[in-house]
């Protein structure tokens, strides 16, 4: 395993330095020596090597009509941003929606497809069965805090009946509405509200018992030929203007720049030509339709994955570790100035030589406090407690602090 130096600058080092040296030129001196310059160094022929490998992959690759391909991609570009910029407008008025009690129920309803995330575990797209108010029955909780969870058809690997749930892999490519394992099952699987992460306007005929295995097996059968129908686009959301009502002026503005984007892309000859190809493919009853078009602009991302690879090497090459140490090392200086730790020269005084002997999470707080004659008005129990806080510990965002120690440090604080 290799053993790679996590050298970082930091007032304590700074300190040192300056008190061991004279000024920042010679701690520039110690730095450019460290192991983790020497590191760096030693790399950059490996990446000059991979600059080169770029190079020569690069002029290999031949684009036909390079320009035309490249406004293609660049309408592809802008179309996929705006439909970001959508989903977030839309998946926060989703969210805002199913939170309140009185949409919930318009929205879910029962046959309606929604699409469940948990983390980065997508469970696809399944349907409603049902939804229930936690809650609701014994009225233990307020109407505001009450939460829903949505009873949902979804698509699982095989071992769902054993209570191993896992989201069923679909075949990529062609065959997209077949899923890839066999044993697959759908089953009635309680969701959480906060785990939808889209809504269709789509809603199936569910059977009257999903008890049966064959009646929630037909449903699975739909969801594959959903998927088979619209393998090349998404499926069709609500409409967040018209069904939703949404007015938000950037959100309209993002539309009406997807659909200018959209007329234009439609417009263009290798839209044309991949529709024309897709069509006759079609008529002929099978084939590869657009498939030039297609390798065209395959080759053209690639292409342009390649100039971005190679412009980040060469700015890592450029940009060397000492120049950034560099910039650093000036500003906090220019800190320790400013604290009185050292003077315009960056000679270490008094407060500074005492900053050199702390070594905690926080040694330029650490001295201030000791400048200021904290410690010296406390008590040996208050003492104790507040140098426990500069204890250098992982970051945390769960901190509890008992009543009696927060009254005790209210005064020292």
């Amino acid at each position: 395993q290799p053993l790679n130096s996590e050298f970082k600058l930091s007032y304590f080092s700074i300190l040192n330095l300056l008190k061991r040296a004279s000024g920042t030129v010679n701690a520039e001196y110690v730095i450019a020596r460290s192991f983790h310059q020497f590191q760096h160094t030693r790399a950059v022929p490996a990446k000059l090597a991979r600059v080169a490998a770029i190079d020569e992959e690069r002029s290999a690759l031949v684009v036909a009509g390079e320009a035309a391909v490249r406004e293609y991609a660049e309408l592809r570009a802008g179309i996929a941003t705006c439909e970001k910029e959508m989903l977030v407008h839309i998946n926060a008025e989703t969210a805002a929606r199913l939170a309140d009690p009185a949409h919930v129920q318009n929205f879910l309803k029962a046959g309606r497809m929604i699409r469940v995330r948990d983390g980065d575990t997508d469970w696809g797209w399944g349907v409603v069965v049902n939804v229930v108010e936690v809650g609701a029955e014994d009225g233990a909780a307020p109407a505001g805090d009450r939460s829903y969870v949505v009873d949902t058809l979804l698509q699982c690997a095989p071992g769902a009946a054993e209570g191993k749930l896992a989201p069923a892999p679909r075949i990529a490519h062609n065959k997209t509405g077949q899923l890839s394992e066999k044993g697959c099952t759908v089953e009635v699987v309680p969701v959480s509200l906060k785990l939808v992460a889209g809504v269709s306007a789509i809603r199936l005929t569910l059977p009257d018992d999903l008890r049966q295995r064959n009646a929630r097996e037909s449903v699975g059968l739909a969801l594959n030929e959903l998927h088979q129908r619209f393998a090349h686009e998404a499926f069709p959301r609500i409409d967040p203007v018209a069904d939703m009502g949404m007015s938000d002026p950037d959100f309209l503005d993002t539309v009406a720049r997807c659909e200018k984007l959209e007329r234009k892309l439609k417009k263009h000859p290798m839209f044309k030509a991949a529709s024309s190809a897709k069509a006759r493919a079609s008529g002929a009853g099978g084939g590869d339709g657009g498939g030039a078009e297609r390798f065209a602009l395959e080759q053209f991302e690639r292409k342009a994955a390649l100039d971005e690879e190679a412009a980040a090497l060469r700015v890592e090459i450029k940009s060397t570790e000492l120049s950034k140490f560099r910039h650093e090392l000036a500003s906090r200086a220019r800190v320790l100035t400013r604290l009185g730790h050292v003077d315009q020269d960056q000679v270490v005084l008094l407060k500074g030589r005492a900053a050199c002997e702390v070594d905690t999470a926080d040694e330029l707080l650490v001295t201030e406090l000791m400048f200021n004659g904290c410690f010296g008005r406390l008590d040996h129990h208050q003492l104790v407690a507040l140098s426990s806080c500069f204890m250098p510990v992982e970051k945390s965002n769960h901190f509890v602090m008992s009543s009696e120690t927060k009254g005790a440090l209210d005064g020292p604080m």
